[in-house]
């Protein structure tokens, strides 16, 4: 399996997966990483949005950052294993969500 990555901008000529899916097609590959970038995206930001295509679908599976939510179940669930002591959780909890 061959797998590329490619930092795509939308522009006047298609949208960051017109973009991706004619690059997946001119490369040859069987999945493409694509990654937003732009102004206010990627660079110099704490968290991105990657679109992952592969080759003859049309899916699109989006892997973008965690929701605070699905962050606080993750560290619930380490707390209740004993992972994390309460004191420890609470200190995550309080930095997720500041």
């Amino acid at each position: 399996m061959i797998v590329g990555f490619a930092a795509e901008t939308g522009d006047e000529q298609g949208t960051v997966l017109d973009h991706g899916r004619a690059k997946l097609a001119r490369k040859g590959c069987d999945l493409l990483v694509v990654n937003e970038v732009g102004e206010a995206r990627t660079f110099g930001q704490d968290h991105n949005t990657v679109h992952i295509l592969r080759q003859g679908s049309s899916h699109v599976v989006d892997a973008g950052p965690a929701s605070k939510a699905d962050e606080l179940t993750k560290l619930a669930a380490l707390r209740d294993q004993g992972i994390l002591t309460g004191s420890e959780f609470e200190t995550q909890k309080a930095a997720l969500l500041a």
